[in-house]
């Protein structure tokens, strides 16, 4: 398994309890925390172990380096924190309550193909919002979409399905150009 680099948004006690998780956890790095706060990102870094720290959430949304976007910050901020993240072609893990509304829900999973782009998965699925996520998915996640989502398999499929695609448009170019030349 390719390791993931997680960054996440917020640095509160969830954030913590996140980052209690992925010390324990293979495949995935902790990559980068952000904060509204450029301190509070380094202090929460050093106690973590994650290798960057960001006073916005913007700046490290932009780090390309950042593969899977963890929202830790209060249900209020989670719409709009899944939007950012998602578009910035990042995959999303969300707590719930995931959006405020079912049009919120309906947006962010219709953001562009949502899930067949990037990934979006609350980690408990609640009845209002499975059906939809079932009716969205791609077949090879659908599996995986029950009442205990498995969102890590999930995630990880989505980013080596990215990783892939990637490769592929670089084999592309670069046979095209050779061609070219």
């Amino acid at each position: 398994m390719d390791t993931v680099k997680i960054g996440i948004i917020g640095t509160g006690w969830i954030a913590e309890k996140m980052a209690i998780t992925l010390e324990g956890m293979e495949g995935v790095e902790a990559y980068a925390v952000s904060s509204r706060q450029l301190q509070t990102a380094r202090d929460f870094a050093d106690r973590w172990g994650f290798t960057r720290a960001y006073g916005s959430y913007e700046e490290m949304l932009d780090d390309e380096e950042v593969e899977l976007v963890y929202v830790a910050t209060p249900h209020s901020h989670h719409f709009e924190h899944a939007r950012m993240s998602l578009l910035k072609g990042k995959a999303v893990l969300c707590e719930k309550a995931f959006t405020a509304n079912a049009r919120q829900a309906e947006e962010l999973l219709n953001l562009g193909g949502a899930v067949q782009a990037g990934g979006l998965v609350q980690r408990r699925v609640d009845r209002r919002h499975r059906r939809k996520i079932q009716d969205t998915a791609p077949s090879e996640i659908s599996p995986y979409i029950n009442e205990r989502v498995d969102h890590w398999k999930i995630l990880w499929l989505h980013i080596q399905k990215k990783r892939l695609a990637a490769q592929q448009y670089d084999q592309f170019v670069d046979n095209t150009v050779a061609a070219e030349e």
